[in-house]
This record gives structure tokens, C-alpha cells and sequence, in this order.
């Protein structure tokens, strides 16, 4: 391993095998990486404060009904499961999100054939007790910004079920466009997913791109790895 900077100054340890651990994005409140070890322990324990109203289910897998201590195991399944199974004709990355020194909540993002399609799906939570700060907004802003800006892409796209007002509110409010409904099975009761695009063109005027964004870390090592370079 070697030393380098990030966007602000501060040393980090550079990953010559895994390079996607030196990419770090910055928004003006917000520090976000790759999820490694540590974090992931971390996210678990804060997804075991809540996410949700138990009454509620935002995601279409519905994970949080799982009991412990199949809930936790999951969650530390679901991170390996990222890191194993990362190519160019399949990638999600998880993203770790900080402010400060303490642990929110996780941004992810995803694609399917991305060299050829150039398109990216979003998804995310934040730890009840930082929820309702903005703070999903400048993590949705941090991970578009990599993906539009860094790696290219030509499309964003996102889902909400119906109620999530919060996150239909973040997808509106950075420039997505309707890009219709699917009906979904959650918890064995029919439920209304409506899904949203961001094309080029939108992210050029989009609030995302407005925003105090910076990306580092993101080189021909990182492009190879995901089937860019």
C-alpha cells in the first residue's frame, strides 16, 4: 500500500488490489466510500436502531422484517455478496456514509451491462435519527455526480412505492422525469412502484450537479475494474 490525498488534503491509504477502496466522495456535509469491513459492521448496528416505522416497508425486499439474528447476517451477506460478485456486466457498490465521524446511513449504486447501456440505478437509507436533515439529498447528489461525471453514464433511474413521499421528494427535487409505474408483491399485498429517469441532458441543469460535489480516487485502476478501461 501507498499514501495519498484526498480532495481535501487529508492522507489516505491507497489499495492497489481492490482500487475501488480509494475512491471517496465529498458533498458539502457528507464523506462517503466504499463499504469495507469496519463500516459494515457499523451500518449493521445502525440498521438495528431502525430504519422504518415496522408498520412500513420502503424497500421492495423487504430485509428489515428479518429477525436477528438473521437480520445482521444478511446485512454482512449482502456487502460480500457485492465485492464477489462485482464485474462489468454486473456491479452495485455500497457506499458507506458518514458525517463527521459518525456513520448515517448507505447510498448505492448499480448497474447491469454498463459498458454498453450507461445506465445507473440508486438506492439508499439513512438511521432513523439523521433522517429528515437533507442529508438523502446530498448522498443521492454524491453518487450521481460519480456516475455522470466519473464513469460517464448516459441514464440515471429510481423507484419509490407510492407513500415514500421523502425519497420521491429527493428524486423530483434533483431533476428525475416520470418514467412510468410497476405494481409490486410487498409483504403479499399488491403495491403501486413508481419509477423515475435522469438522462444526460437532465443531469447537465440537475440540483445534483449544482451541488458542492467532489469526487477522488477515481483512475484507469478503478475504470478497469469495472470494465471501463
Amino acid at each position: 500500500m501507498c499514501l495519498r490525498a484526498d480532495g481535501k488534503g487529508r492522507v489516505l491509504m491507497e489499495n492497489p488490489n481492490w482500487p475501488l477502496w480509494n475512491v471517496t466522495i465529498h458533498t458539502p456535509r457528507l464523506t462517503m466510500r466504499i463499504v469495507r469491513e469496519r463500516d459494515a459492521l457499523a451500518l449493521v448496528e445502525l440498521a438495528g436502531k431502525g430504519i422504518h416505522d415496522p408498520a412500513d416497508m420502503p424497500f421492495e425486499d423487504p430485509w428489515t422484517d428479518l429477525p436477528s439474528p438473521e437480520f445482521e447476517q444478511s446485512m454482512l451477506q449482502f456487502f460480500w455478496r457485492c465485492a464477489a460478485n462485482l464485474s462489468a456486466q454486473s456491479w452495485r457498490l455500497p457506499f458507506a456514509v458518514y458525517r463527521g465521524e459518525d456513520i448515517v446511513g448507505l447510498q448505492d449504486v448499480s448497474a447491469d451491462d454498463y459498458p454498453v447501456r450507461r445506465c445507473v440505478n440508486t438506492g439508499s437509507w439513512l438511521g432513523q435519527s439523521y433522517q429528515g436533515l437533507g442529508l438523502g439529498k446530498e448522498m443521492r447528489a454524491g453518487v450521481l455526480n460519480f456516475a455522470f461525471e466519473s464513469l460517464g453514464a448516459d441514464r440515471a433511474e429510481s423507484c419509490a412505492f407510492e407513500e415514500n413521499h421523502a425519497s420521491i421528494g429527493i428524486t423530483v427535487g434533483l431533476g428525475y422525469e416520470p418514467n412510468g409505474e410497476a405494481v409490486t408483491n410487498r409483504r403479499n399485498t399488491p403495491a403501486r412502484d413508481l419509477k423515475y429517469a435522469m438522462s444526460a441532458s437532465g443531469w447537465s441543469h440537475s440540483a445534483a450537479k449544482e451541488m458542492n460535489v467532489s469526487v477522488s480516487g477515481v483512475d484507469d485502476a478503478v475504470r478497469r475494474q469495472m470494465g471501463l478501461a
